[in-house]
């Protein structure tokens, strides 16, 4: 039976998380359910008419429902008594086919929907409830997630081709994402107790596919699956969330060219937004592990080779522990704050005397509002050892003689006018490695938006990227995208858009012989062109 069906067998009334629902609606639903047990109690004892077990069976679902309301806090006890006895009272009280229906509970005395409090979610543990009707209610789920889809050409006739330097860590994106890509995440408010400590659960399923025909099958990616809890003390730890699991952790990108620059994403556990009272103070410990296990071939009583690969013979037992500081919403100046972050990596191994080497990533970003009706947040990062990747993923063979420093700067304009717009300039150098995966890399782009209406908008976006190898030549990619699109509001990061796009891209030999190609074997030029719809919510 659906939660649909169940409502309308008990007449249950379905309650939103985090909004009470007010004493007359429930005096209405109560009476409904009174009004209605006594004109089939009055049908049961006409003459002609059946049992008593008819009336029995109703006067079981309406105490039902409302220890229903109880168990889940939606009345308190003193109602429940209160409701519980008049519904005895009047059911006992009838005198044959003549009695008429209940009267209906004075305004004054119906029991009153105790609120809660909102619902914590994986974004901040902010109540984004959806109204789902049914049982996901009785959990305050939310539904949030990630789309986007598309389908291109190129001029030489064949498949839509997308565009990055090989060395380089990222590319202009707007018409230039030749995949499906979806992440579906699911929030739920599990437990709330008595105190209002809240527990709840995140989980979310990442899926990727070419996007090349109607039934496409892939395995899913888990990328979010954990707990929070959060009022569980008083003083600095009263908004704290406490966190075990693996999660996406406080990342910070550039949309343009999606580019998650400080990202600790994984598998973890902390607490994080300790009010200090002149700033937030989290701490989280990941670990990044490989486990490898040998196979080998035995030949059986027949004669036959057999190769064992479940035997469990570990050959490589690495991991890497990531200890992840941060101090957050440190005001500096009028309309700035900054946020300061290390993460610091200890090598572990058991087997073979491999000796892992350790590091740490430092994070300095200052973010600022009120720049040309926009915002701007400036970062510098240096990383060294196991923590020169200047990512989430450590290189633990890589000695304390790396380094890697990097700055970015992004400016954000959400709506000035008609026009909105996101660029960025990206500088990054790597030093101490082995000579030929040294190089620097440099970016620069934008894209500027014009809205023609709240609905109507046309965006171009010119991006150029050089990477400068310590062995070999510059390779450089320049790429101009022109789209028109139709937009559900008439800002920056509004969405769903639906966008068609037609692209241009040139690159230089260089990057052609680093493994650059586009439609043609030997071209160092391309257009391509399609239609593309992006959405999160």
């Amino acid at each position: 039976m659906t939660p649909d069906e169940t409502a309308r067998t008990t007449g249950a009334v379905h309650r939103r998380p985090g909004r009470s629902l007010p004493a007359t609606v429930l005096a209405v639903a109560l009476f409904m359910g009174l009004q209605g047990a006594g004109a089939r109690e009055a049908v049961a004892q006409a003459p002609g008419a059946g049992t008593d077990s008819a009336a029995q069976d109703d006067l079981q679902k309406r105490l039902a429902y409302l220890q229903g309301l109880r168990e889940r806090n939606l009345i308190t006890a003193e109602d429940y008594t209160l409701y519980r006895r008049r519904i005895l009272d009047e059911v006992s009280s009838r005198a044959g086919p003549v009695a008429g229906p209940a009267l209906p509970p004075d305004r004054g005395s119906a029991p009153m929907v105790q609120q809660r409090p909102s619902k914590p979610s994986a974004a901040g543990f902010m109540s984004r409830d959806k109204g789902l009707p049914g049982l996901f209610d009785d959990y305050a789920l939310d539904f949030s997630g990630y789309l986007r889809a598309g389908l291109g050409g190129n001029a030489e006739g064949g498949d839509q081709v997308c565009f990055q330097l090989p060395a380089a860590r990222s590319k202009y994106r707007l018409g230039n994402e030749c995949e499906v890509y979806s992440e579906l995440q699911f929030d739920a408010l599990v437990k709330e107790s008595k105190s209002g400590a809240r527990f709840s659960l995140t989980t979310l399923l990442a899926y990727v596919v070419e996007g090349e025909g109607d039934f496409e099958t892939t395995d899913a990616a888990f990328r979010q699956a954990w707990v929070g809890a959060q009022n569980l003390f008083g003083g600095a730890w009263e908004n704290a969330i406490f966190w075990g699991g693996k999660r996406f952790y406080k990342r910070n990108d550039v949309h343009i060219i999606d580019f998650y620059y400080w990202d600790a994403t994984g598998m973890g556990a902390g607490v994080e937004d300790i009010d200090l009272g002149w700033g937030k103070l989290s701490y989280a410990w990941f670990r990044n592990s490989e486990d490898d296990f040998d196979s080998f071939d035995i030949r059986d009583s027949l004669g036959s080779v057999r190769t064992i690969t479940d035997a469990r013979i570990q050959v490589v037992d690495r991991a890497v522990s990531r200890h992840d500081l941060r101090l957050t919403d440190l005001k500096v100046n009028p309309g700035g704050t900054l946020m300061v972050g290390g993460d610091f990596r200890v090598s572990e191994e058991s087997r073979d005397g491999f000796d892992g080497k350790g590091g740490f990533f430092l994070n300095v970003q200052h973010n600022q509002t009120g720049i040309l009706g926009g915002s701007n947040a400036l970062t510098l990062q240096y990383g060294q050892g196991a923590g020169a990747t200047l990512s989430n993923i450590p290189d633990d063979t890589l000695g304390s003689g790396v380094k890697t420093w990097r700055v970015i700067d992004q400016f954000n304009l959400s709506r000035l006018g008609a026009f909105s717009a996101q660029a960025v300039v990206l500088y990054e150098h790597q030093a101490g490695a082995a000579e030929e995966s040294r190089r620097d890399w440099f970016s620069i782009g934008g894209r500027p938006t014009w809205h023609y209406s709240e609905n109507v908008a046309v965006a171009l976006e010119i991006g150029h990227d050089r990477v400068m190898p310590e062995i070999g030549s510059t390779q450089t990619l320049t790429k101009v995208t022109l789209a028109p699109m139709l937009t559900a509001g008439g800002e920056f990061f509004d969405r769903p858009q639906l966008r068609l796009f037609v692209t241009y891209a040139d690159w230089n030999e260089a990057a052609r012989a680093a493994g650059l190609v586009g439609a043609g074997d030997g071209d160092t030029h391309d257009i391509t062109f399609g239609a593309q719809i992006e959405a999160w919510w």
